[in-house]
């Protein structure tokens, strides 16, 4: 057995077959929602910087960018001396935003030795360790932040923010550990502070439902959307996490009432999350009689074209699915999306030309978005219809690499395998392949 041989055995023996469709936004991402402490303005009851702080803010970021960290902290020392963040907790959150977390860890460390500095630094560790989904770290820091009391200089609003910020991470590290009653108390407590708390209330809604208490969340999502109107409705809330917890019928009976929301962008928005829920499970037929149950905000033209393309590719109307995909890829050629579902249905062709647009698309993908796996999939893809079996062998490996399979890199190798004559391996592919979940573009054999 050679290398190659042997690298997709242990993938097919150590990876796992995933469903490439999108779900639920990752607590990590929900973090971003809550902004951290410093997120406060430089003004006492403000959450803007002053207008004497901007320039001074905008010039330590370019010091940042520059990675002259010593220049951007004699900057920041000149901020004006108001009710605000401590200049090294301002210097690391530029930092981060650089996409420099060892030299924000390195200033916080720093900095954490500053007798007076536990409460901020503990609780920017927290929302750092929280992005990154290290949820006993996040724990930790909030607990250690609850032991030192914040500097004496903050006014009420300060506190008050710092408060909130404290219960919302402890709240989502809870649920990153599956904690449900410790994250419901954290979200109660800040809701305590303040009943308009958005993060809380979403937060509380999220742990209520894990709770299995489905009034209380369809409660604290409706006052979500109170507060805030352009937020999904309650249903389609209640329905994203009957669906990420497998709950199929409350999943289907939830969709179906946020799609007859009386309001067309509600609407529109749970039709969309319904038909992309549809088209993970195969029902391409379900799909598309949603699409064509409801009208169509125009802010969502794209989206509700890049649907009905799916499902014209899941029913194996190819000619329909080329109109669509190339009408959006014209209008959007950087899209990742588009060029993808493009390239797939291209080289499906029997147009030698369309075929060799499919591999120009295919190979941009690749160039501007290496880290998708998904793009090396569909290049290998292309490659294997043209005829190029190593090509396409070695940049499907490349898709196979983190040991995650998707159900359609499983199926594409298995074609390649058969045809370099190692039937073992390909049964095994194609196997993982029909076994998976999620949807299903390939077409049979």
């Amino acid at each position: 057995m050679n290398h190659m041989a042997r690298f997709f055995l242990r993938c097919l023996l150590t990876g796992a077959i995933v469903a490439t469709t999108p779900g639920n936004p990752l607590l990590a991402e929900i973090v971003q929602q809550i902004g951290g402490l410093d997120s406060v303005g430089l003004d006492s009851e403000t959450d803007q910087p002053s207008a004497a702080a901007v320039p001074i803010l905008v010039d330590a970021k370019k010091a940042v960018q520059n990675r002259d960290l010593e220049k951007a902290r004699q900057i920041l020392e000149g901020l004006p001396p108001s009710d605000r963040p401590h200049s090294e907790t301002l210097l690391a959150r530029l930092c981060l935003d650089a996409g420099m977390r060892v030299q924000a860890r390195q200033v916080l460390e720093r900095f954490a030795t500053e007798p007076t500095a536990q409460y901020e630094t503990h609780l920017l560790f927290a929302e750092i360790a929280a992005q990154e989904s290290r949820w006993y770290d996040a724990v930790t820091h909030v607990d250690a932040a609850k032991l030192h009391q914040p500097p004496s200089s903050w006014s009420d609003h300060r506190l008050k923010k710092a408060q909130l910020t404290l219960f919302a991470l402890q709240g989502i590290a809870e649920e990153g550990r599956k904690n449900w009653a410790l994250a419901n108390t954290a979200y109660k407590s800040a809701l305590a502070i303040d009943t308009k708390y958005a993060p809380a209330l979403a937060g509380l809604g999220r742990s209520s439902y894990q709770l299995g208490d489905r009034p209380a969340a369809h409660a604290c999502f409706a006052s979500l959307k109170a507060l805030q109107p352009e937020l999904e409705s309650p249903e389609l809330s209640l329905a994203k996490l009957a669906r990420q917890n497998g709950d199929v019928a409350y999943a289907e009976k939830c969709f179906r009432i946020a799609c007859r929301s009386k309001m067309v962008r509600d609407r529109c928005t749970a039709t969309l999350a319904y038909v992309d829920w549809l088209l993970s499970t195969n029902r391409h037929d379900d799909a598309k009689r949603a699409l064509m149950a409801s009208d169509v905000d125009p802010s969502m033209q794209t989206q509700w074209q890049f649907a009905s393309a799916l499902v014209a590719r899941m029913e194996g109307d190819l000619p329909a699915a080329k109109r669509l995909l190339s009408e959006l890829h014209q209008q959007d050629s950087a899209n990742f999306a588009y060029g993808n579902q493009l390239a797939l249905v291209l080289i499906e062709d029997r147009d030698e030309a369309n075929r060799a647009r499919a591999l120009q698309i295919a190979e941009a993908n690749c160039r501007n978005h290496s880290q998708q796996p998904e793009a090396w999939s569909t290049l290998g893809w292309v490659q294997y219809q043209l005829g190029d079996l190593a090509s396409a062998e070695k940049n499907l490996a490349n898709a196979m690499q983190n040991g995650v399979i998707s159900r359609d890199t499983a199926w594409y190798m298995s074609k390649v395998k058969r045809k370099l004559n190692q039937p073992g391996i390909a049964d095994q592919l194609r196997e993982a392949s029909a076994n998976a979940k999620g949807p299903k573009f390939t077409p049979k054999d």
